[in-house]
C-alpha cells in the first residue's frame, strides 16, 4: 500500500552496517543507524535471518557483491 501511495516502487536489502548482523526489526534498525535513518516502516520481524544476495549487474558479466539467501549458482542459472 505504501508503494501505491507514493506511486513508486520500494526495494531494500537487509539493513545493517558493513560487517554487522542484519537488523530484523524496526527497533534494531533504529539502534544500529540512529539519526542516520529518516523513516523506518515497521512490518514485524524479518522472516529469515539470512541477508540478501547482492549482484552487480552493471557490466557484461555479473559479479557477486554479497553472498546471501539465494545461492550464486541459482543467480547464474537464472541469467543463462
Amino acid at each position: 500500500r505504501l508503494a501505491l501511495l507514493v506511486q513508486h516502487p520500494i526495494t531494500a536489502t537487509s539493513a545493517n552496517r558493513c560487517g554487522m548482523a542484519p537488523a530484523s526489526t524496526g527497533m534494531e534498525v533504529l539502534q544500529a543507524f540512529g539519526s542516520d535513518v529518516a523513516v523506518v516502516v515497521e512490518s514485524g520481524a524479518a522472516l529469515t535471518g539470512a541477508p540478501s544476495t547482492i549482484v552487480d549487474a552493471r557490466g557484461t558479466r555479473p559479479k557477486l557483491v554479497r553472498a546471501g539467501v539465494v545461492p550464486w549458482a541459482s543467480v547464474l542459472q537464472s541469467l543463462a
